[in-house]
């Protein structure tokens, strides 16, 4: 916010006072005072003058404030004696030093405003002692009373207030697509930065986190700050880490002093700070601290600004600094936060890091000489002896990790599942570094899995069948955590991976039935063939026997066994089994079980879930019998609180304590918390509760439990003897999409906060294990030495030698896959017996270690390739073998390309590569014509004879399926494969030997004059160069264009292309010239108001049959609404209507509510999830689109401005995403099941509850406290086919109640049209009744006998009285839909009279349950007047007579514009209806006579909800704290001019225009504009358009460009690259977008669909497919599918280029290909 658009009541910003004489030389050396990122936010200045002096004594204090503010004013009263006794002139005091309580409930009702009598009691100190007094933080009333400021107070001796300074910096975390949380949920921070003149010197004012802003510090030095005050309450575990060498850093950067006043000490249960109170002078020296650290005190010091002038002007940092040159790289900036949005988050490090010009790091490490402490000649195998663990004869207590997919990666796999592999690092130098990390981090012990959890990497591949490269994995691993000093826990199965664990050896005997597992002799042997294979293999590496080799502390015999229903014992005569043949191949090693450790059932209070559930109990485990073994030497335990619905760190600690208890003194045996962690996710719900998982609550909560572990391993007598936590991510390692990327659920990196306690620990239990163990015999314990030589000679790095390692120095290292080799990121890695050897890509020139780009050859390649994107890959062709010198190769030592391709383990990109990358690889493999690729898999496979004239497949959406690291298992889309062809190849080669037969039923799609688009480009070639074609690449030549000179708008320069590996799009959107213009300050539309503003915040209630809001009766008329949340969230389309021309979803649901609003309606009703499968809302089990989330919120938000009250459905049977089927779906199930399963009802919890209790972003409001919603539908026309009786009603029931228990304040209803199936009375006024033919049909005739005398209804199992009777319901609901409901025999609808019939029976059932009904859902296609009259007639009836029917929504109404789908034949469909319409007289005089028979008092006054937030004064935010950031251009405030594109600017906050006019056209009528535009193509009737040549990238600056903020397009492979218009256009708008886009000669267009795509090199002689017209497939209201047809595409070319069009076919050209089916994709 700019000064002068600053609100009203705002401080002024005042100028820099001219610095004191002392001062003014040193401040003259630093550039002028200027700060973008602060005054970006909003930031102002603010600077008081005081009395300096040069040289003065001042304390600084520390203390353990408390709740009690009485206390803590009386310690600050001693201090300030001490203070005026010791000489100072100026007390420095700590955050939150009146008051520190346990909850922010107190510090909000502690708040106060500056003129309060907690600051008057500090003032009156000031004034009594003469000392200035820094009040370093104190709870100030906030704008709200839901928040307030942190606020540090400068006072002076006469006890006046000099500054006070708001903290700026909160904890306050803003995720793409997660929530806004943390400390601005209850505090608002600051919006200046202040400095001011004390006696000891110029003061620079901030508090506690804002330290970690240096850039802050910089503002205060450049408004002359000569001293730094960072008053805190650290928290011990970032206080240990961060805190003094920051205040340090902050002294040397600034060349000031710094004074820290700090809190120390235990303040409750619940809070613990630092301390360490400190002074440092201006070269980072502490020259004043406490003597104890956590003691409370002061600490006096003199501040001599003579010294600290000294040193500015001795080293002028200021004057040297090159800060403006620095800040003004916009190219970085843009590729690092364009790439996030555009690439993959695998190359997003390498992306930002070229676009920073940095380098790979050089210097290569030899796998002898792994990076760890020189090891004792002795190593020790690990006892237990007297329930101590014991190495040699030391102590042996555990600290250490988890890791995932070791083995793999070990073995040199090339990617990784669970967790990426880091940019430019193997997987075998992934494990060394962990290793070696571990190792320098003061670990001893990593657990992981002896097995491949991943397929392609399995290690046995079939029952007694191994792959030794992942045995060899195994081998490399144990060497070099021998090397590395680590010892290794390795479980040999586990009961959640489909590879390697337990679902795999029942598959293998062909059993689904769990306990097999545990009792089948066969399962049991193949087993144990495995334990044998492991303990008896020799290490292929050091020689060793794997049961001899001391680096194994233990074997995990099943890692979290479930047996549920399993015989009592079970799992526990397994584990006894195991063990003892374990011990039998193996007496060296120790064994244990590698569980949870649930108790077994009953009533164990230690249990989760207790003592509400036994869930825990019957999972099979028994934590003391399955320990009880003799052959088991210890317990374990794991914890995973958040799955357990157990995040109190409380609990856990009483988890650890009472196992640690039993191990001791039942089973006395150690204890080892094998497993433990604790997740950060954005949106998470577990049992159906929202779970939180912040950053912040994790650091708190491993503080806490680290806290406890650290007392129990510190206490002899405890059972508790090590830790391992759960997981490590190395740096660049990324979590799966699934789990969001990044550090996913339960990463954590070494630099994050929750690392410190984890750390601290390793330190405390390497202090520890220096106790020797009393009466050991040491020689009992020692391991043979290692019997292979050292190859250590042999090892080459690249130079000489011959690379082999083994027993016998025979086994050849591969240096690229160890990770020793060092080459340039774009050259490969090519090893061989005298080492390896670099070699650059194709493009790229250099020795290897150093690759440059050649861009010329580089642009030529990308004209070389000619593609038809809609005709999808065939597959045809020959297989080319990728070459090893190409992007995309890499090294498998285990064979795992050969699981997805059994034919291929040659063929194939075997890294991501993108489209770009292809291409390089087809130019090096010497017989590539061309390639098919999926870019969304960013996968390739290289072609020769592949012909092009028949290569247009009808191709499916390819799905993929993957597994996290909890072994959930979850698909998502990922593309199509297309086609490329080298415009070189011999095309009649390739086509000589089609063999391709269409489809059965599908027409001929050939098209033989392809070819000549490949010959005339070569006949081109030739003629330019004069030589035979000989794969040569002919450049482009460059366009550029420029606006008329008189144009207002200014041409930015393009980008430069970058160096890197990236996708054409980024090159593409790097380089494209936008033309910008500024436009008015951002101002959100003015939205209508509810006529009566005290309603607005009132519920709607049921009293006494009567719906009730505030104090009177409701009146309901209205109106359903489809894809709500789609639409509010900005989806750029929608599937249902396609969104009216130019107008956003956003503002489509203003113009509806707001034409509602003048209606005079009340009500609108939508579904609460999202119902098109490109913007799902439940994107997976427990995980949820918060860009979704943020639409309801959206939605709800306008609906309260305007006074409408609305109903939600939670699920619907028809919708395929988020309806019932998708809920079967998740969890195995079939659609009847929904209602009975308990785990598919946990997952429908889930969904609700995180929708109930979610907290609106906009308005602060929880949805369960939004008076904005009227009622909650449960789902929308539940069906169970054929279920037993009163299923459906036993389900709403149970789903009832838990609602009402979340939410007691809105009403609830079912959502069902209201059969009939257990009420005799009215069955025969069902639909159809007693039709037995249509009966039959939708009972599925051929499953079940056939039930003549049960209507379709009756067989559906909704019973309208049985569904509606339980009490939780509060209204009875019904659906009319007389065009669908037609019998089979029927040719018309239902009569007028059946819908009388029907609302009659219904209103007669209602008034016996004492209910009030609404009619929620009816609409009609033809005689839809008549049927409107009926259901209208029926209401005013009721109410007239006192009736229950109380109002009526039909469906659904269209705004101008808008259209239905095509599916439904455009138009408003089949159900649509337009305000134009006759028919809505009939809803205008509906609406009024409900208002006038529905008006007047009620009988008893309806609550109130909480109400909305405030507006935000910048309209450019929203939310309770006004910081989310508003997408103008999507929520469709914006005011551009109607030829004119908007684009949203988030770093610049303002608008841009992108002007599609042709800089030389006048600006006339749109309609001439057009057509003018149109009359410069040509266009040959009767031509269709076979969609060939290259796609032009759809300009930002046409029409028919949208915003696309759900990222629909990115999912969408036929708008890869940018092509293709976003949003329907007429024909003239996609010839002026051909017009605006470089390199655009021609388009495709289909009026029907409305559909453009912009195209060069298309031939216009040979675009002639004759192509029948297209067929849309689509769904009706009902859920039906149906197809329809939905045009033809054909192309327009510019008038040039059809008039030259000889010579341009000429220079464009074809080739072809043997044609085989297409395997199945990856």
């Amino acid at each position: 916010m700019h000064a002068s658009s600053r609100p009203a009541g705002d401080v002024a910003v005042a100028a820099p006072p001219v610095p004191p004489p002392h001062a003014r030389s040193t401040i003259a050396n630093d550039q002028p005072a200027s700060s973008p990122s602060l005054s970006a936010q909003g930031v102002s200045v603010s600077f008081p003058d005081g009395p300096v002096a040069q040289k003065r004594r001042v304390a600084v204090a520390q203390m353990t404030s408390g709740g009690d503010r009485d206390a803590n004013f009386a310690v600050v009263e001693r201090l300030a004696k001490e203070a005026v006794q010791q000489g100072c002139r100026m007390l420095f005091l700590p955050e939150n030093v009146s008051l520190l309580g346990t909850t922010f409930a107190e510090s909000l009702a502690a708040a106060e405003p500056l003129d309060g009598p907690t600051l008057q009691r500090y003032r009156q100190l000031a004034q009594s002692t003469g000392l200035w007094i820094s009040v370093g933080g104190f709870q100030e009333q906030g704008p709200d009373a839901a928040h307030i400021y942190n606020t540090h107070v400068i006072l002076n001796s006469d006890g006046g207030i000099v500054v006070s300074y708001r903290k700026i910096h909160l904890f306050d975390v803003d995720v793409e697509g997660g929530p806004i949380l943390l400390e601005s949920r209850f505090t608002t921070p600051g919006n200046r930065i202040v400095a001011c003149n004390s006696p000891v010197g110029r003061l620079g004012v901030s508090v506690c986190y804002d330290l970690r802003f240096p850039e802050l510090y910089q503002r205060l030095k450049h408004l002359g700050a000569q001293i730094m005050l960072v008053p805190s309450a650290f928290t011990v575990a970032t206080g240990r880490a961060h805190w003094e060498v920051l205040l340090r850093a902050r002294a040397i950067e600034t060349q000031s002093y710094v004074i820290a006043a700090a809190q120390a000490g235990r303040h409750n249960e619940k809070r613990e700070s630092y301390g360490h109170s400190l002074i440092i002078n201006p070269w980072g020296e502490v020259i004043a601290r406490l003597d104890d650290p956590l003691a409370t005190g002061i600490a006096v010091a003199e501040i001599d600004l003579e010294r600290m002038a000294d040193i500015r002007s001795r080293m002028p940092a200021a004057r040297a600094s090159r800060a403006k040159l620095l800040s003004q790289n916009p190219l970085s900036i843009l590729v690092c936060v364009f790439s996030v949005a555009t690439m993959r988050a695998a190359v997003l490090a390498a992306v930002c890091c070229l676009a920073l010009a940095c380098g790979p790091v050089s210097g290569a490490r030899q796998l002898s000489q792994a990076p760890s402490a020189p090891l004792s000649p002795d190593e020790y195998f690990v006892r237990v002896e007297n329930g101590e663990f014991v190495h040699g004869c030391d102590r042996f207590l555990l600290a250490g990790w988890n890791q995932w997919e070791v083995v793999e990666a070990a073995a040199g796999a090339p990617s990784l599942s669970g967790a990426s592999l880091p940019p430019n690092m193997t997987g075998p130098q992934l494990v060394r570094d962990m290793l070696s990390k571990g190792k320098q981090a003061g670990f001893n012990t990593m657990r992981t899995w002896a097995h491949s959890v991943n397929a392609p990497y399995a290690m046995q591949t079939s029952p007694g069948q191994y792959n030794e490269a992942a045995l060899r994995g195994l081998d490399y691993l144990l060497e070099e955590a021998r090397q590395a000093g680590i010892k290794l826990i390795l479980a040999f199965t586990s009961n959640w991976t489909p590879t390697g664990g337990v679902p795999e050896y029942l598959k293998w005997a062909g059993s689904t039935n769990q306990v097999d597992f545990f009792t089948s002799p066969a399962i049991k042997d193949t087993f144990k063939g495995f334990v044998r294979t492991l303990l008896t293999r020799v290490n292929t590496i050091n020689g060793r026997t794997y049961s001899q080799d001391p680096t194994v502390m233990a074997w995990n015999l099943l890692n979290e066994p479930r047996c549920k229903g399993c015989p009592a014992g079970t799992i526990a005569a397994w584990y006894d089994e195991m063990a003892r043949f374990t011990k039998s191949l193996d007496p060296n090693h120790l064994v244990t079980t590698g569980e949870e450790g649930f108790y077994a059932c009953c009533g164990n209070p230690a249990n989760p879930g207790q003592p509400w559930s036994e869930w825990s109990a019957e999972e099979g485990q028994d934590f003391i019998a399955d320990h009880s073994s003799p052959a088991i030497d210890f317990a374990t335990i794991h914890a995973w609180v958040d799955n357990w619905q157990q995040d109190d760190p409380s609990w856990l600690v009483r988890w650890i304590g009472d196992h640690a208890r039993d191990s001791l003194t039942v089973l006395k045996k150690p204890l080892v918390l094998e497993e433990h962690g604790k997740w950060v996710t954005a949106n998470a719900t577990i049992g159906g509760n929202f779970v939180s998982a912040t950053l912040d609550e994790r650091n708190e909560f491993m503080d806490a439990v680290y806290e406890s572990i650290d007392k129990q391993m510190s206490d002899p007598a405890s059972g508790l003897k090590g830790t391992l936590f759960w997981q490590w991510y190395d740096d660049g390692q990324l979590a799966p999409a699934s789990e969001d990327g990044g550090r996913g659920l339960f990463g954590i990196y070494q630099s994050d906060e929750a690392f410190q306690p984890i750390l601290a620990n390793a330190q405390l239990v390497q202090k520890l294990n220096q106790a020797t163990v009393p009466g050991c015999v040491l020689a009992s314990h020692k391991a043979a030495t290692v019997a292979a030589p050292d190859c250590k000679q042999t090892w080459v790095n690249g130079t000489v030698g011959t690379g082999m390692e083994g027993p016998d120095c025979t086994i050849p290292i591969n240096e690229c896959v160890r990770g020793t080799a060092v080459c340039d990121a774009r050259a490969t890695c090519i090893d061989s017996e005298a080492g390896y050897d670099c070699k650059c890509w194709w493009g790229y020139t250099g020795d290897g270690r150093t690759c440059s780009e050649d861009s010329q050859a580089l642009a030529q390649l990308q004209q070389l390739y000619w593609s038809a994107p809609d005709g999808l890959a065939c597959d045809a062709g020959y297989d080319v073998a990728w070459p090893a010198t190409a992007p995309g190769y890499l090294y498998d030592p285990l064979d795992s390309f050969t699981y997805y391709r059994k034919d291929g383990a040659d063929f194939g990109s075997r890294a991501n590569v993108s489209l770009l990358e292809c291409m390089l690889a087809c130019q090096e493999a010497e017989d590539c014509e061309s390639f098919v690729v999926n870019e969304v898999l960013q996968q390739c496979f290289l072609k020769r004879e592949q012909c092009p004239e028949y290569n247009f497949c009808f191709g499916q959406e390819v799905l993929c399926n993957s597994t996290n690291d909890r072994g959930g298992v979850f698909s998502f889309s990922c593309g199509y494969w297309r086609s490329y062809y080298r415009l070189d190849m011999d095309v009649a080669a390739a086509c000589s030997n089609v063999t391709y037969v269409e489809p059965a039923g599908q027409p001929s799609r050939a098209n033989t004059t392809v070819g000549q688009v490949f010959q005339q480009w070569e006949d081109a070639y030739v003629a330019q160069y004069g030589s035979e074609l000989a794969r040569a690449n002919p450049a482009a030549e460059p366009s550029t264009s420029s606006p008329d000179s008189g144009s207002s708008v200014q041409l930015l320069e393009p980008a430069a292309l970058l160096t890197m590996r990236a996708a054409p799009a980024l090159l593409r959107a790097l380089a494209f010239a936008a033309a910008v213009v500024t436009v008015g300050s951002r101002e959100l539309h003015a939205a209508s108001t509810f006529p009566d503003p005290a309603l607005a915040d009132a519920y709607v209630q049921v009293v006494d049959g009567e719906f009730v809001l505030g104090c009177t009766r409701f009146p309901i008329s209205g109106f359903n609404m489809w894809e709500v949340m789609e639409a509010a969230a900005g989806a750029p389309h929608l599937v249902g209507s396609n969104l009216p021309p130019g107008v956003t979803g956003p503002e489509l649901i203003r113009q509806l509510l707001d034409a509602a609003v003048q209606h005079g309606m009340t009500v609108v009703r939508a579904w609460a999830h999202g119902v098109s499968p490109t913007y799902p809302s439940l994107l997976a089990p427990g995980e949820l689109s918060e860009g979704m989330l943020r639409g309801l919120d959206y939605w709800l938000a306008e609906a309260g401005k305007r006074g409408i009250k609305v109903i939600l459905s939670f699920t619907s049977n028809w919708t395929a995403r988020g309806g019932v089927d998708e809920y079967a779906n998740l969890t195995g199930v079939d659609h009847n099941a929904f209602f009975s399963k308990p785990a598919t009802k946990a997952l429908f919890q889930q969904y609700v509850s995180a929708i109930i209790t979610r907290t609106n972003t906009i308005t602060g409001r929880a949805n369960r406290d939004d008076p904005t919603i009227m009622a909650w539908d449960l789902i929308n026309e539940p069906v169970c086919r054929d279920c037993a009786s009163g299923t459906i009603a036993g389900w709403v029931r149970e789903m009832a109640a838990f609602v009402k228990g979340l939410d007691p304040n809105h009403l609830l209803t079912v959502g069902e049209e209201g059969f009939y199936s257990t009420t005799a009375a009215g069955v025969p006024s069902n639909p159809g009744h007693p039709d037995t033919d249509w009966a039959t049909h939708w009972g599925q005739p051929d499953a079940l006998p056939a039930m003549p005398d049960v209507p379709y209804d009756k067989r559906l199992c909704q019973d309208f009285v049985a569904d509606h009777s339980d009490p939780n319901i509060d209204f009875a609901a019904i659906h009319i839909w007389p065009d669908l409901w037609k019998c089979l025999s029927c040719s018309e609808p239902l009569p007028v009279a059946f819908v009388k019939r029907y609302i009659e029976q219904r209103v007669k059932d209602a008034a016996a349950l004492g209910r009030p009904l609404l009619l929620e859902e009816f609409g009609a296609g033809g005689n839809r007047d008549a049927y409107f009259r009926a259901a209208f007639d029926a209401v005013q009836a009721s109410l007239a007579s006192g009736g229950p029917l109380k109002g009526a929504l039909f469906w659904q109404w269209y705004a101008p514009g808008q259209t239905a789908s095509k599916g439904e034949g455009g138009g408003a469909g089949q159900f649509g209806l337009y305000a134009s319409d006759p028919t809505f007289q009939l809803i205008d005089g509906f609406t009024a006579a409900v208002q006038k028979l529905y008006s007047g008092p009620a009988a008893t006054c309806t609550q109130k909800g909480s109400p909305a937030a405030a507006a935000c004064p910048d309209k450019g935010f929203e939310g309770p704290a006004c910081d989310i950031d508003i997408n103008e251009c999507v929520r469709g405030p914006a005011s551009c001019p109607e030829s004119a594109v908007c684009v949203n600017s988030k770093v610049s906050r303002r608008l841009l225009l992108l002007d599609w006019r042709l800089a030389h056209q006048a600006v006339v009528s749109l309609q001439s504009l057009y057509c003018g535009a149109l009359a410069s193509f040509h266009h040959e009737e009767g031509g269709q358009a076979c969609d060939k040549g290259t796609d032009v990238p759809f300009p930002q600056n046409a029409i028919g460009w949208a915003d696309d903020p759900t990222g629909s397009f990115d999912r969408n492979p036929a708008y890869a690259g940018g092509v293709g218009a976003r949003v329907p256009v007429a024909l003239g708008q996609c010839a002026i977008a051909c017009q605006a886009a470089a390199g655009c000669d021609s388009f495709t267009y289909n009026p029907v669909q409305q559909g453009c795509f912009l195209k060069t090199a298309q031939c216009p002689n040979k675009n002639n497919c004759q192509q029948p017209e297209q067929t849309c497939g689509s769904v009706n209201g009902v859920g039906e599918t149906i197809s329809v047809p939905c045009g033809t595409w054909s192309t327009r070319w510019k008038q040039d280029v059809w008039d030259n069009k000889d010579a341009y076919c000429a220079e464009i050209g074809t080739s072809g290909g043997r044609v085989e089916s297409f395997g199945s994709p990856p």
